[in-house]
């Protein structure tokens, strides 16, 4: 087959293709992989992007045709290159149009969250990342990276040219301790309380609660200091099925993974779904001005006994139940307590036009999720999980 000469219109072609291939790569560097294409002038950075919660809001932040730079601490992870596939692939509700880079970078140095936000021009940061793992030194290795990672994240938003606005992710675990009452006058908390936390405490889980307090105090100080807009959402333990490929290991939760070993959690609990926590983000980053300055608690008002979620759990995700037997069987078991802790639903639905799904929704969907990819290699994932939490 003989090759066609090259004319000075295809030779123009050529060049243009390489201006092209320069500007790519100067504008995305080897720390950065990109996915989609670029369709919105709505731009977000997302830090903590391939963890549980950063993940869902990706997602739907891409469905909603943002373009999102994801902060991440390492790209070559497979939790970093899942995320990537995903919208690559567009495995995405409704199809995902928006478009998603992925940059490494330590958010506690605020130097590095500067060039990404120069870079990217965002208008809205989500601050999802934090360090949420047993370790040795809590203080060293998780309470004094979360309060830095706030920090750096609302010093370098100050500094960016366009000052984009911040939405926090902070934590029930900044409006209260475990056993501390309500304001005075009070029976329920709201989002005017407060942990009354003084220190990390003995273990790295009062450790990491410790560190959403002081994270969320620093973050609003610096924010009135500088004049940088700021927002925070405070959501209870977080549950919900994750965005994956099928067949992937998915995230699950010390409970539910007590429940497959035989060793059902006490007490109760208070929890959000992962699509309504990323909802209630997203929801108050185009609220406007209602929405700056404020804090929102995105959580069940009642909690759900940790008991009765675990028989839920096992009943459920045990593949005994016949499809049509699943959602009556989950309503029955995970009906929340009658005691009102929070107070929260209202003001989100009238603020922010975000109403959380019940938990017997929630899990009666992770056990489908679940149900449809059980295997070994899971169970054995869960149990390993759990006993590394809580050495049991």
């Amino acid at each position: 087959m003989a090759i066609p000469p090259v004319t000075q219109s295809r030779s123009r072609a050529i060049w243009v293709l390489v201006a092209a291939l320069v500007f790519l790569l100067a504008h995305f560097p080897a720390n950065s992989f990109l996915a989609g294409p670029a369709s919105s002038n709505r731009r977000a950075v997302v830090t903590g992007a391939a963890g549980y919660l950063g993940r869902e809001l990706c997602c739907q932040l891409l469905e909603q045709g943002w373009s999102v730079t994801g902060c991440v601490r390492d790209l070559g992870s497979a939790r970093s290159q899942e995320l990537l596939s995903l919208a690559v692939a567009q495995q995405l509700p409704q199809g995902g149009v928006g478009a998603l880079q992925l940059v490494a970078c330590d958010v506690a140095d605020e130097a590095a969250v500067h060039a990404v936000l120069r870079d990217a021009r965002p208008q809205v940061v989500f601050h999802a990342a934090a360090v949420f793992r047993p370790c040795d030194s809590p203080v060293q290795d998780m309470v004094l990276p979360n309060i830095q990672g706030a920090e750096a994240v609302v010093r370098a938003c100050a500094a960016a040219a366009e000052q984009p606005l911040v939405v926090l992710t902070s934590s029930m675990a900044a409006v209260r301790e475990p056993g501390q009452s309500p304001r005075p006058g009070r029976k329920a908390y709201d989002h005017l309380d407060f942990s009354s936390a003084s220190g990390p405490g003995s273990s790295w889980h009062e450790a990491y609660q410790y560190s959403k307090l002081e994270s969320e105090r620093r973050a609003w100080a610096l924010a009135n200091e500088l004049g940088t807009k700021l927002v925070v959402i405070c959501p209870s333990a977080i549950i919900g099925p994750e965005r994956r490929f099928p067949g992937a290991t998915p995230l699950s939760f010390p409970w539910m993974q007590a429940s497959i070993r035989g060793v059902p959690p006490q007490g109760g609990m208070l929890e959000v779904d992962v699509r309504d926590a990323a909802l209630a983000h997203i929801a108050a980053a185009t609220a406007g001005a209602a929405a700056v300055g404020q804090r929102f608690i995105v959580s069940s008002e009642a909690a759900v006994p940790l008991p009765s979620l675990a028989q839920a759990w096992e009943a459920l995700s045990s593949g005994a139940l016949q499809d049509e037997e699943l959602e009556r069987v989950s309503k029955e078991l995970l009906a929340t307590g009658d005691l009102q802790e929070v107070e929260c639903a209202e003001r989100l639905q009238v603020s922010l036009g975000v109403k959380c799904r019940h938990v017997w929704r929630t899990v009666l969907d992770m056990a489908k999720d679940h149900r449809a990819s059980q295997g070994s290699s899971w169970l054995d994932d869960a149990a390993q999980t759990f006993t590394s939490l809580f050495g049991r």
